[in-house]
């Protein structure tokens, strides 16, 4: 049998709301870590439901900065690359600073999706940010 065959959840309930009132609750939703119908279940019933989406609580800001860092060390790559392509030498130590500040941004990366930083998914884990691989760092 499908998932969709034994779900225990049948029911829907639609309802209208402003723009407004939908930004709230999705903002409301966000700060809890819950999507927009495990939110609106929880303030309903009291429970999301066991397998409510749970999701990292990020600040948006944060992630628009992070999104701006990569786009700038993605062009330093890229002129890295134009420089190897074409035959010169990329000024010395640029390929360890760029590698160094996606290091770096990996982990704001991780600590804004809820990963302490202390902790390395082990052998079984999976991490979103490695493809899913888990394991180590090829050490």
């Amino acid at each position: 049998m499908s998932g969709s065959e034994t779900r225990q959840r049948q029911k829907m309930l639609t309802i209208r709301l402003t723009e407004n009132e939908h930004r709230m609750l999705r903002e409301r939703a966000d700060m809890i870590g819950l999507s927009l119908g495990g939110y609106a279940r929880k303030m309903a019933i009291g429970k999301p439901g066991p397998r409510s989406k749970r999701q990292p609580v990020a600040p948006r800001d944060e992630l628009r900065r992070l999104k701006g860092e990569l786009g700038r060390i993605g062009n330093n790559i890229n002129q890295i690359a134009y420089c190897l392509n074409t035959g010169e030498k990329p000024v010395p130590n640029e390929l360890e600073t760029a590698i160094a500040e996606l290091a770096e941004i990996n982990g704001l990366i991780r600590h804004a999706m809820g990963f302490r930083d202390e902790h390395r998914p082990g052998a079984g884990e999976s991490d979103p940010l490695d493809g899913g691989k888990g394991g180590s760092d090829g050490d």
